[in-house]
């Protein structure tokens, strides 16, 4: 008899662990495993890559009413915090109308922003995926403490590194024999192919200059106002080079200052926004620069490192635990990243390329699969 396994996420918007949980879905075996994918929103880019033997389910439309909300936007956001109250007052409904009374022997909250209505859903086994370092959420945003408190209800945790696992312990100390790492894998094979598609156009008129790239969501915590003085720093040792973002823009603010630093600065960054493939960026790149204050796995320089792009970043403890000698480590300092990233980008223009996959602890999906098998 098959195995019912429900996997739950907000949306399937283009994100690292978006990219994952559908690569994992699509590697699971469908005549072991009846899978079915609750998401909050029925949105995103990666819904196109999910498997059509997947059972496919949603709370929320991305736009509700859609022909009066086409002209009263604000209409789809009332209608959707109203039926976000009842179905989290409500959760049977979820299970009734929803997920058509289907019984499951595994619930899956791939993500820890849903742990409170998750663990609502019967199920004969709990699991949930901590994908960020909870004790920096929990100082930017207080709050998030009573709401990590849910963990409390699944049975297993799944860290996706070492460095989320100590701080998992020293956060919430009950939960330490409940946590078990799985370091992020790769989808090798998917990522080589869509890296070939094309050469980016934004780097045609660029062919002679230094192009470093930098990949992750426009947020505070990622840390692109250090690239605008990385830019100045370069200028000012004479390194002709564009810096290219790509990634959503999910903060309008912060976007401003960037913009704002860039002017005060006299220099200029190619914000870029979203792409469904960003792996041509990455490639055709010269350097990939990782400017985060923190991070869960940083899952896109294992992505670098795959694709033979040089690597230079913050010296954050996560990414030693996957690539420990073949990246450029820099201060995670926002004096001091900028001139000791102009010392690793001249390193490498030099001809010190360190960039290879073989020395990392870097796993495949499909490795991956086979040691999610043993939990599931």
């Amino acid at each position: 008899m098959k195995k019912k396994i429900l996997f739950r996420m907000g949306t399937l918007q283009v994100g690292g662990a978006e990219r994952m949980l559908v690569d994992i879905i699509n590697g699971l075996d469908t005549s072991l495993y009846d899978i079915t994918l609750l998401l909050n929103v029925n949105y995103g880019a990666f819904k196109n890559e999910l498997r059509k033997d997947i059972r496919f389910r949603y709370l929320y439309e991305e736009l509700e009413c859609p022909i009066v909300s086409k002209h009263f936007p604000l209409v789809s956001k009332i209608i959707r915090f109203l039926k976000h109250q009842l179905y989290f007052r409500l959760h049977w409904l979820v299970e009734k109308f929803v997920l058509e009374n289907k019984e499951f022997d595994t619930t899956i909250c791939f993500i820890q922003d849903l742990a409170d209505s998750t663990y609502k859903i019967k199920s004969e086994k709990k699991i949930i995926w901590i994908h960020s370092v909870l004790s920096q959420m929990m100082i930017q945003a207080p709050y998030l403490e009573k709401h990590f408190s849910y963990f409390e209800k699944y049975d297993h945790i799944i860290a996706i590194s070492n460095a989320v696992k100590s701080d998992i312990a020293s956060s919430f100390p009950i939960l330490q024999n409940r946590v078990k790492v799985l370091l992020n894998p790769l989808n090798k094979e998917k990522i080589t192919l869509k890296s070939n598609e094309s050469i980016p156009k934004e780097y045609e008129k660029f062919t002679n200059q230094l192009k470093i790239v930098s990949v992750g969501r426009v947020a505070p915590e990622k840390g692109f106002l250090r690239l605008v003085e990385l830019k100045k720093e370069l200028e000012r040792s004479n390194i002709a080079c564009e810096i290219f973002i790509v990634g959503s823009p999910e903060n309008k603010l912060y976007i401003n200052e960037i913009t704002k630093k860039s002017t005060e600065l006299g220099v200029k960054t190619h914000l870029l926004g979203h792409r469904e493939n960003p792996y041509p960026y990455i490639k055709n790149a010269d350097i990939m620069v990782h400017s985060a204050i923190h991070e869960g796995y940083g899952l896109v320089l294992a992505e670098s490192l795959l694709l033979g792009t040089p690597v230079v970043a913050t010296n954050i403890e996560v990414f030693r635990e996957f690539a420990n000698e073949e990246i450029y480590y820099v201060a995670n300092d926002d004096k001091l990243f900028a001139k000791e990233a102009v010392v690793a980008i001249k390193k490498i223009i030099n001809g010190q390329r360190k960039a290879k996959i073989g020395n990392t602890n870097i796993v495949d999906i499909k490795e991956y699969v086979e040691q999610l098998k043993l939990i599931l």
